[in-house]
């Protein structure tokens, strides 16, 4: 981001989202940690690594409870995130890790 860093982009936000930071940089894990974050992944990120994150993330959002809530509203659940590797978008299907 060419105009602020991605700590004073979150800053900024009045209504903070759950963030997961993904660096080669540790020298901003323990500002970043002030804001709330979920987690700080430093580069590179082995796959158990990011699949404990992703857990803890979901912990904090009550998951399972959005899920079954969707479910019983007929709302249409997306069962993947985006995850970027080396600037390249990728579909990371979740739900079939947990079902």
């Amino acid at each position: 981001m060419p105009q602020l860093t991605a700590i004073e982009f979150l800053k900024s936000l009045s209504n903070q989202p759950k963030v997961i930071f993904t660096t080669a940089y540790r020298e901003y894990a323990i500002e970043s940690y002030k804001l709330d974050i979920v987690d700080y992944l430093l580069k590179p990120i082995s796959f158990d690594r990011f699949f404990k994150v992703i857990n803890k993330y979901f912990k904090l959002i009550d998951f399972w409870s959005s899920i079954d809530i969707a479910l019983s509203n007929k709302v249409p659940i997306k069962d993947f995130i985006y995850v970027y590797v080396n600037k390249k978008k990728y579909n990371f299907s979740f739900l079939k890790l947990f079902i």
